[in-house]
């Protein structure tokens, strides 16, 4: 009888925010300009979008350096990703990663997502988000 495989973990994260900037303060105060709390609706496509990023990793365990990759795809294509080395991790504690502003061209509709991967971890999703019209597209150009 074969052996069952030991499932790989997961990296662990706190909060994880896509909004349009992101900019780091003192006293390790972090301000999140326009935070998208649902999925994205624009006005016309294309669509010229610039966002920001927050993510808080909370180790599993005490580490001196950890190398982590945030990849981000638009519809299943990698847009974009930034490779970090995480240094002196402590089990429990957040650390954050923080991407102040980053453009990215939407063409049509469309399904937003990052994920992080580093070694010895299964990739995982840290947000999710589709962008596209609303259902009446003056709504946003009007006043409600």
């Amino acid at each position: 009888m074969p052996t069952p495989k030991k499932a790989i973990a997961k990296l662990k994260f706190g909060n994880v925010v896509l909004c349009e900037h992101v900019v780091l303060g003192e006293n390790k105060k972090v301000t999140m300009i326009n935070s998208y709390a649902g999925d994205i609706l624009v006005a016309e496509f294309p669509a010229n979008l610039l966002f920001g990023f927050y993510a808080e990793h909370i180790a599993e365990s005490d580490y001196e350096s950890r190398n982590m990759t945030i990849h981000f795809f638009v519809n299943r294509t990698e847009h974009a990703h930034l490779e970090i080395v995480m240094v002196g991790g402590k089990v429990g504690l957040p650390a954050i990663i923080a991407i102040p502003i980053f453009p990215m061209l939407i063409a049509g509709a469309a399904t937003i997502e990052a994920f992080a991967s580093a070694e010895g971890f299964a990739r995982t999703q840290l947000l999710k988000k589709s962008v596209s019209l609303p259902d009446d597209s003056t709504s946003l150009l009007q006043p409600s």
